[in-house]
């Protein structure tokens, strides 16, 4: 069974908490149209797979 994939369109991020320690990641609050608010749950792992994103789209668009 393939899982489903929810979009969401984000008009603000409201917190961002991430484990003083690394031991449990980060959790990303945002506002959605219609007063919906998503809680985004990263685990250490994935919190560190997605720093390395954003790091590899940050120096890609400065040797742009």
């Amino acid at each position: 069974m393939t899982a489903r994939a929810h979009s969401y369109e984000v008009l603000e991020i409201a917190n961002l908490v991430v484990s003083p320690d690394g031991a449990y990641g980060a959790v990303i609050a945002m506002h959605c149209p219609g007063g919906q608010r998503v809680q985004l749950v990263l685990p250490p792992q994935q919190l560190a797979q997605l720093e390395g994103l954003l790091d590899r789209a940050n120096l890609e668009q400065m040797e742009r």
